[in-house]
């Protein structure tokens, strides 16, 4: 290689290297998809390829998608999943899409197959506002996207898409021990149905949020279904908002037709202002954000 062609690499790494601490440049011409995976520098990713028996898989796909999350993203996950191999793999299929995907031609809440045993869906979105587009794949925003490779196309994405989404919004607040009141309120106004079959964002209160109504606020309440039912409608956006969306969005109308106002870290409907204590729970329908008060 000219000496001229040398230096001009090296100074695209180095501002690449700058901008993407985890990244460099582009996938060069002739590389696989692990070899492109190496080239950003995702060590964490390879060094889980190899310890689940994913190598040979991705070596000889045809057409694949990576979802790629830094080796700093890995980083924060929990060392009894990390030391889990079984845990690991399915993580890493559900980030391994069996077909190139060109993130050009995704619409917002498209749903796509991972490479799961079951097939769990990865649910894309398409947030704009004014002359800003974020793109997130199950909550991941997309930093970098449609790096070719001989073999596949790679994403980088700014988290680990974990845990998959395995059950409704129904199924994860009925199997979540501090939404027990949010589960009996909702049967009584007739909504399991909604949070297992619509595509929502819940903002989810938490059993000390109604604790902190007033004394017989939840009484009153189960005497009153039509304004129960509204009630817990204020809760329901029927889009589904993970925190890019927020940020980018930030207002919309919940499911009983009154104005919100939202960003990653509060959410509030007409004079109450809750905290987002848990967000981007990803569910087959949608996505959870745990807040701290009641939205009435």
């Amino acid at each position: 290689m000219a000496m001229h062609s040398v230096t001009k690499v090296f100074l695209v790494c180095l501002v690449f290297t700058v901008f993407y601490p985890e990244s460099s440049i582009a996938c060069l011409d002739g590389m696989n998809i692990l070899k492109c995976v190496e080239f950003y520098q995702g060590k964490a990713f390879l060094q889980f390829v190899n310890s689940t028996g994913l190598w040979g898989t991705l070596l000889q796909s045809k057409d694949t998608t990576i979802l790629l999350p830094s080796s700093v993203a890995f980083g924060h996950l929990p060392e009894k999943v990390t030391s889990d191999n079984n845990t690991m793999r399915e993580i890493l299929l559900y980030h391994i899409l069996p077909k190139s995907i060109n993130t050009t031609a995704l619409v917002n809440e498209q749903l796509l197959p991972s490479s799961t045993p079951g097939r769990l869906s990865v649910r894309f979105n398409r947030y704009s506002k004014g002359n800003k587009t974020v793109i997130t794949s199950s909550g991941g925003v997309i930093l970098r996207s449609n790096e070719n490779a001989t073999n596949g196309v790679i994403n980088l994405v700014d988290r680990v898409m974990y845990p998959p989404p395995t059950g409704s919004l129904y199924e994860y607040v009925a199997n979540t021990a501090s939404y027990q009141t949010l589960l009996l309120l909702a049967a009584k106004a007739r909504l399991l149905d909604t949070l297992k079959e619509g595509t929502y964002t819940l903002f989810a209160p938490n059993d000390d949020a109604f604790s902190k109504l007033p004394s017989g606020a939840v009484a009153n309440l189960l005497k009153d279904i039509p304004k129960l039912k509204t009630v817990l409608e204020n809760h329901i956006v029927p889009a589904t908002l993970y925190t890019a969306g927020l940020k980018v969005v930030g207002t919309g109308k919940t499911l009983s037709g009154v104005d919100f106002n939202s960003n990653s870290t509060t959410v509030t409907f007409k004079t109450v202002k809750a905290t987002i204590v848990s967000a981007d729970r990803s569910a087959t329908n949608g996505v959870i954000h745990e807040i701290d008060s009641v939205l009435m």
